[in-house]
Order: C-alpha cells, then structure tokens, then sequence
C-alpha cells in the first residue's frame, strides 16, 4: 500500500471515533454470527469483551499499515488459534465482505469505490498473514 492509500484509511478509521467503532465491531459481529452460525465456535462464548478487544486491535492495524511486518508475528497468532478453533480459509474472505459491509453503511457519505479497493487491500494483507499462521498450525497438527 501507498502512503495516500494508507493515509485515507487512517482518515476513514479516525472519522468513526471510538464509539462508533465498537459499534460498527458488534454489528460485524451480529452479521458474521447470524450469516454463518457455524463460525460461532471460533470465538469466545460471551463477545462483550471479545467486541472491545476487536475494535482496539482494528484500531491498532490501521495505525500500523506503514509498517505492517510489526504485526505479522501477532496476525499469524491469531490465524492459528482461529484454525485450532476451526476456522477454515473461506472464512476468512467471509470475514472480509462482512466487514467491508459494516464499514460502508457506517462510513456511507464518505465511502469511495477507491476507500473500498483500500480497505480491501487492507484486509487481504491482515488476512494473507492469518492464513500463513493457520497453515503453519495446520502443518504442525499433521
């Protein structure tokens, strides 16, 4: 990514403020849950907690995207014990439209098709470190 891409999504990011952010989470949530239940064992039974971890660590990403590799270790963590919890690979591009549907109804007067490519962009790099974390573990579990 561009300094301008990442520039505009910090932008978009910072223009939730923190409340809006947690509620954009806990929708995204409600959504991955409710279209996919058999997600539901990935995650932690009660999402309270889990919602405000969700919108910090999203906060986090998005201030990180200069220097992304600063977040590899952690993102294929996570990819890991998403797949020790049975996640598979198309979740995660379920995951993906999911959020980006979330992001576009709450950000929809400044939404761009550019803002969504970046977004995208954006989640597909978290997304290819998960993955490696997830067949890492896989690879190990054989």
């Amino acid at each position: 990514m561009n300094q301008s891409q990442i520039d505009g999504l910090r932008m978009s990011f910072d223009s939730l403020g923190h409340q809006r952010c947690a509620e954009l989470v806990e929708r995204f949530y409600t959504r991955l849950l409710g279209e996919h239940p058999a997600l539901r064992p990935v995650f932690p039974r009660d999402l309270r907690e889990y919602i405000l971890q969700s919108s910090t660590a999203l906060g986090i990403f998005v201030r990180s995207l200069s220097r992304i590799e600063t977040l590899e270790a952690s993102l294929m963590e996570l990819g890991a014990s998403f797949h020790r919890r049975g996640a598979q690979p198309q979740h995660y591009g379920v995951g993906r439209e999911t959020l980006l549907r979330e992001l576009r109804a709450t950000l929809s007067a400044n939404w761009t098709p550019e803002l969504e490519a970046d977004w995208t962009e954006a989640l597909n790099m978290a997304a290819s470190m998960m993955l490696r974390g997830a067949g890492r573990a896989r690879g190990k579990a054989a």
